[in-house]
């Protein structure tokens, strides 16, 4: 393709993604555009064989970590893989947990680690739009009859929301592009894992599991990567505004506190439950999947035994099982809407009524500034039950593909399994005549 690239793009229009232009022309005359139709060229950084090879090295550097190669085309030398399997028993007994979640940071952690700054960015103007709304109503209540003033403060305030748009889009984008990579690094390990395993072991897994792995797990794994900001970013951003609501309105903000504090057991409560449900609910889903292929593969003689409408029946049993665990997680889902919708009108109201019944003068500046608090608040407080419930289905998918990828492998043939292609030759013929 001779697309432009995104990355290699001049500032302003990588800025405002001015580049993206392009794509609306290409669908505008073309609405099914080919691959080699699109105006832009893969990213260096979302290169899948490079990615996956990162992913290839980190697995096999703690897996084996006496075998390691520091060559950046990921050549293994033969010699030092076990010979006929002997080796793989001592290998699978000294391997380490979660080698999954640490190979996934060692490959991808300089990508991500580094948009935890901007997120602290984005954080920090988010926390600055109440405390310069306050100087702005307080300057207002002196009777300072100061239009510089009143300029300067709007002015901050119209920048620092703009700004933080722009940022929370590009922090989006490359969040997005991450996601991207992860997921097919992981669905092209997968496939390898398969290709590589014993057969013994990959007897352990139904061909649904195995589906559900590269269709379900992957996604939920790699999709629910934003849950690891909320996990530093809403505890900070609460803890800031409960300190600027005490520094505002005094001991007030107390009453909020012990609301916000009462509902920790439900929070617990609904982590267990969607935890609960979650594996149920894959369970169920890898049975129908494993039956589907069955049905598939079979076509032939469940069509000569006219067998149907019992195979219909079968299907419908475990896709209704899989249906109530759905019903079940969707009814919690509801419940946490409406409680935490209603959640920050009711801190509201009970600050208020506190700060009014501790005798404290009520003055605009105080009411607005609350208020604009309590609306930063808001975010946190309706995203903590996604947050959990993505945290949950991130670390059961995580679990169960990390089950699969310690599953004991076959004994390795001398192949380089993750050179890149434009260093591989396709075709290499050694003293020939012709």
């Amino acid at each position: 393709s001779s697309g432009i690239n995104a990355e290699y793009g001049s500032f302003i229009s990588r800025f405002s993604f001015h580049w993206v232009n392009l794509l609306f022309i290409c669908a505008q005359n073309s609405p099914f555009p080919s691959i080699g139709d699109l105006p832009f060229n893969l990213p260096p950084s979302m290169n899948p064989t490079e990615s996956h090879c990162k992913l290839k090295v980190a697995l096999n550097r703690l897996n084996e970590p006496s075998t390691q190669k520091s060559d950046p085309h990921c050549h293994y030398d033969d010699m030092s893989q076990p010979l006929l399997g002997s080796s793989n028993k001592s290998h699978q007994k000294s391997k380490e947990q979660y080698t999954l979640l640490k190979s996934l940071n060692t490959a991808f952690g300089w990508s991500f680690w580094p948009l935890n700054l901007v997120k602290l960015v984005s954080a920090v103007l988010e926390i600055s739009t109440p405390i310069i709304l306050n100087l702005f109503l307080q300057d207002l209540e002196s009777g300072s009859d100061s239009v510089t003033s009143a300029i300067i403060y709007l002015s901050l305030l119209v920048l620092i929301k703009v700004l933080n748009s722009f940022i929370g889009t590009h922090l989006s984008y490359e969040i997005t592009k991450l996601q991207v990579t992860m997921k097919g690094s992981i669905i092209t390990e997968l496939y390898s894992k398969v290709l590589n395993v014993n057969l013994s072991g990959l007897k352990d897994f139904s061909v649904g599991e195995l589906t559900n792995f590269a269709c379900q797990d992957s996604e939920r794994i790699s999709s629910h990567l934003v849950c690891f900001f909320e996990i530093w970013y809403m505890p900070l951003k609460l803890g800031i505004m409960f300190y600027l609501l005490y520094r505002y309105i005094g001991l007030a903000f107390l009453s909020g506190i012990g609301f916000c504090i009462l509902l920790i057991p439900l929070n617990q409560l609904i982590a267990k439950k969607l935890h609960d449900y979650n594996t149920t609910l894959l369970e169920h889903r890898d049975k129908r999947m494993k039956l589907v292929h069955e049905v598939i593969t079979n076509m032939k003689s469940i069509k000569l035994f006219s067998w149907e409408e019992k195979i219909i029946d079968k299907i419908t049993v475990m896709r209704n099982s899989e249906i109530k665990e759905l019903q079940k997680i969707a009814n919690f889902d509801a419940i946490c809407v409406f409680f935490w919708a209603s959640a920050p009108c009711l801190i509201t109201f009970v600050i208020m009524l506190t700060f009014f019944l501790l005798g404290n003068e009520v003055s605009a500046s105080s009411v607005f500034t609350t208020l604009a608090l309590v609306d930063q608040v808001i975010l946190p407080l309706n995203a903590l039950p996604w947050v959990i419930m993505g945290f949950i289905q991130a670390w059961v998918s995580l679990k169960r593909v990390q089950n699969f990828f310690d599953a004991e492998e076959k004994a390795p043939e001398k192949a380089d399994v993750c050179i890149p292609f434009e260093v591989q030759n396709v075709i290499e013929v050694d003293n020939c005549s012709f």
